[in-house]
């Protein structure tokens, strides 16, 4: 079973509602994040200010990177504190306690971001193919990535597939919003596959 990499915030790769202006330092970041350079992100963000909120968590990005999990739950939970809560910071605490192996912790924040995702945008039909109603894709639309709806089903389909639960895991993926077969991201798709392969065809 597979979990989606971080959720990242804007400038680094995603980006939240509203993004401001991209920052000089978007190329270099990006550039240096994708080639696994820790050390170079951590020198472009040295000359940024700490106790501006997108440092702290592109800090946080860098410290699960190096798998620091402890260090990186405290920079998403400033974070949180300063920018208030959202969906990505949520999945990636869910992700961080993933790694630690404290699954009850993680499906609470895969909770959150799944509530709230249902409260905000009913439109995004989650849970609707499980209860057996017909409905239609919901695409691969900036809400649906805004809400990290897809990552946490898929870590949420990943923590109950570690505890055996089988049953639980296949919900949690036919529990994301609708989409059809070709708008599948490739951790979708591998964990469907897993969780189907026992299956009669």
């Amino acid at each position: 079973m597979q979990c989606n990499h971080l959720h990242l915030p804007y400038p680094i790769l995603a980006s939240p509602p509203n993004p401001p202006a991209p920052p000089r330092h978007e190329t270099p970041m990006k550039r240096r994040y994708d080639e696994e350079d820790v050390e170079g992100c951590r020198a472009i963000l040295g000359r940024l200010d700490a106790s501006d909120p997108e440092p702290m968590v592109m800090n946080a990005c860098l410290e699960v990177k190096a798998e620091n999990y402890d260090e990186a739950l405290r920079s998403f939970q400033a974070a949180e504190e300063a920018l208030g809560a959202a969906p990505y910071l949520s999945y990636n605490t869910a992700l961080c306690r993933y790694h630690k192996g404290e699954w009850s912790e993680s499906l609470r924040e895969i909770t959150k971001v799944i509530d709230t995702a249902v409260t905000e945008h009913p439109e995004l039909s989650v849970g609707s193919f499980t209860d057996g109603i017909e409905t239609r894709s919901v695409g691969n639309t900036q809400t649906l990535r805004e809400t990290a709806l897809v990552e946490a089903f898929n870590l949420k389909a990943a923590i109950e597939w570690q505890l055996d639960n089988k049953q639980a895991a296949k919900e949690a993926l036919t529990d994301m919003p609708p989409r059809s077969e070709d708008e599948l991201d490739p951790v979708t798709l591998h964990n469907t596959a897993l969780v189907s392969a026992g299956e009669d065809p």
